[in-house]
């Protein structure tokens, strides 16, 4: 072999020791990104079922835990929780159940501007899932409970965030959504804001 074929060989056999430990750091570092991020999928999935199933518990009365009635601040932030892990692995459908139920919790407690939140972000859910007549329904709550709570502007904004999703997929129910966004601005005599 010749002095030439020697130093590339020498040279890729050190660039190959160096990929190798490169290789090595880059699995070891992504395994401590996991790690500090909440494992696997299938964690976040045991952990949501957990956090559900604790939820649920706690919509219903209890004598063995002295709760005589549903404990609805303790389950909301439980199915919210649920929630945000269902969405981030791609369960949707779970997802959407969950974001409902803490809807469902905060308007209980009267919190209707969370349970508007909430119901906007089944909405959206609803979007990704193709069932857009659901996410018109879940946009119109939205804008029910935004009202409830006194934030008219609030209320024909989430109508008017669905009519726009809804224009391709759904143009007769997109106008409904419209309209009734146009209505709740001029209750709120802010006409000038209507986008359509």
């Amino acid at each position: 072999m010749s002095q030439r074929t020697d130093t590339a060989t020498t040279k890729l056999k050190a660039s190959h020791h160096g990929c190798t430990a490169l290789f090595f750091l880059a699995i070891a570092y992504v395994t401590e990104v996991c790690r500090m991020s909440g494992g696997s999928m299938g964690d976040k999935i045991v952990e949501a079922d957990k956090l559900l199933s604790k939820a649920n518990k706690y919509w219903a009365p209890s004598l063995l835990d002295f709760r005589l009635k549903p404990d609805w601040e303790a389950a909301a932030p439980l199915f919210e929780k649920a929630a945000m892990l269902y969405k981030q692995v791609g369960q949707l459908e779970k997802s959407r159940a969950a974001y409902e139920r803490a809807a469902q919790s905060q308007e209980k407690i009267g919190s209707v501007w969370h349970a508007a939140k909430h119901l906007e972000t089944c909405g959206a859910i609803s979007k990704e899932l193709s069932q857009y007549d659901r996410m018109a329904e879940f946009y119109r709550q939205a804008g029910n409970y935004f009202g409830q709570a006194g934030r008219v502007t609030a209320a024909a904004d989430a109508l008017a965030r669905g009519a726009k999703a809804l224009e391709e997929k759904s143009p007769a129910e997109a106008s409904a959504l419209y309209l009734e966004a146009i209505e709740q601005y001029e209750n709120d005599g802010k006409e000038s804001q209507v986008i359509c």
